[in-house]
């Protein structure tokens, strides 16, 4: 299940120039896996739905969001994962440390960052999810982003 859908995420990624490799509505499905994993703001309209949207209780700049309503933001900020996923940047990957020193001779070694991962999370993301999240931030492993 995702908010968005092919045709969408084809069109929002041709618009932004990007050309998808993988199938799109299995990149919309690992986006959806993580964009229900966030805390909103509001509260679900009925108790027993599946996703997170539509919301009661949510007002973005003075506007209140009907129960009904999935905002376009939260459909945008899904496809621009998609794409940050098929671009093989997948928030909910493993994080693997980053490799600091490497060496291969008579030995094999291979020094590992303290702390370090090899994933990031794309600030297209947040800036379309800042307004709806409780707040403001996502966290990714021990990487927080937050809306300043």
């Amino acid at each position: 299940m995702a908010y968005g859908t092919d045709t969408g995420l084809q069109n929002y990624a041709t618009a932004r120039g990007y050309t998808l490799e993988k199938t799109p509505s299995i990149l919309l499905t690992l986006a959806h896996d993580y964009i229900e994993s966030l805390r909103y703001i509001g509260a679900k309209t009925v108790a027993t739905q599946p996703d997170q949207w539509p919301r009661k209780g949510v007002n973005i700049d003075g506007i209140d969001i009907t129960s009904v309503t999935v905002p376009q933001d939260i459909i945008d900020a899904e496809y621009q994962l998609a794409i940050a996923i098929d671009n093989g940047n997948d928030p909910t990957a493993v994080i693997t440390p980053a490799i600091k020193e490497e060496e291969i001779a008579n030995q094999v070694r291979v020094e590992y960052q303290d702390g370090q991962g090899n994933r990031s999370f794309d600030p297209k993301v947040l800036m379309k999810l800042r307004k709806y999240l409780v707040n403001g931030t996502v966290g990714i492993g021990n990487i927080g982003v937050s809306r300043g």
